[in-house]
């Protein structure tokens, strides 16, 4: 939480209350404790784009001959 902070100060240009408050906001309504995908776990739209990479070049790889 303290490196957010800290980059949330440098890039806004905050104060450490105005930055640590926006971070607290941030977190509070967040689905994760610590507001980002939990370690092991893609999220949904990332794991489909994943998928669809692999099979378009598997099919290319098909077409090609590999």
């Amino acid at each position: 939480m303290i490196d957010a902070i800290k980059i949330v100060r440098a890039e806004r240009g905050l104060g450490l209350k105005e930055a640590k408050e926006l971070v607290d906001r941030h977190i509070a309504h967040s689905d994760t404790p610590f507001g980002h995908a939990e370690p092991g776990k893609l999220p949904g739209v990332l794991a489909w784009i994943v998928l669809l990479v692999v099979l378009v070049a598997g099919g290319a790889w098909v077409v090609v001959g590999g």
